[in-house]
């Protein structure tokens, strides 16, 4: 069974023509701080054509509960067929990128969707760089989505503590146009081979593991000032307002803290 990823990457989908040849799709719901760019839409045109599961895009400058939050609360209108993914394979050299803030991240969210298996989509040196052995007691329970472009399944190497693979991405090259893909916007789609699909119905919920104590992130010792925001704003890396350099949004009424910058200093 092969069932396509997609994200803003992808724009406007014809979801008509991608159900000519699967019968379901993850979508991207967001990374670190923000929806993606296309969540809403693809998930409400994909509504009723393809069974949905998503994937959230792990981001270490954020931290692990609030990431599980903003997911759960984009997915709260929605009623998913498919599994939610927790994409690690990111290297941004974030403030909470240690596994044990890895595995705050996936408990939170199996706390907040407990109606959802939730699994782990990784590449398995990656994953051996980052996760080490006495963590994996932590994840063995979620299914594995990995990602090896290869075109034989028997050349992948399973990292541990899994011993079986769910969902194999094996290309990103995929024909695009025939899954309903604009061409003129993105002519090459992820595909992935389904081996283990979801139960029906879904596993009973189990307590999860206790997880260990989030090891405390260094204080910055520089005046701050905080409140509470008047209205949703986007956080971006510079003045320059563009797709590129989106890293956040902030919800009106959410409190923030930031660094006090001098009348007429050269910041923004």
């Amino acid at each position: 069974m092969i069932r396509p990823d997609i994200s803003k990457w992808a724009e406007t989908v014809d979801f008509d023509q991608m159900a000519t040849q699967t019968d379901g799709v993850i979508i991207r719901a967001g990374q670190g701080g923000w929806v993606d760019r296309y969540f809403y839409e693809h998930m409400n045109e994909a509504e009723g054509k393809l069974k949905r599961g998503v994937y959230w895009y792990w981001d270490s400058r954020y931290k692990p509960a609030n990431q599980a939050a903003l997911l759960a609360e984009f997915l709260k209108e929605y009623t998913l067929e498919l599994r939610v993914w927790l994409d690690f394979e990111e290297n941004y050299g974030g403030a909470y990128g240690k596994w044990e803030h890895m595995v705050t991240f996936l408990q939170e969210v199996k706390r907040l969707l407990p109606q959802y298996e939730v699994g782990v989509y990784t590449g398995y040196y990656w994953w051996l760089d980052r996760v080490p052995e006495i963590s994996h007691q932590y994840f063995e329970d979620s299914p594995l989505w990995i990602a090896w472009y290869v075109d034989n399944i028997d050349h992948v190497l399973i990292p541990q503590p899994w011993t079986e693979i769910t969902m194999w991405q094996f290309t990103e090259s995929g024909d695009g146009k025939l899954y309903g893909l604009n061409p003129l916007v993105k002519r090459a789609i992820d595909l992935n081979e389904v081996f283990i699909d979801v139960s029906e119905p879904l596993p009973p919920v189990e307590p999860p593991v206790e997880p260990p104590i989030e090891p405390p992130v260094e204080p910055i010792d520089e005046p701050t000032v905080s409140g509470k925001l008047l209205f949703g704003m986007n956080l971006r890396t510079s003045p320059v307002v563009n797709d590129t350099n989106q890293i956040g949004f902030l919800f009106k009424h959410e409190e923030v803290k930031g660094k006090l910058v001098p009348e007429g200093a050269n910041s923004w």
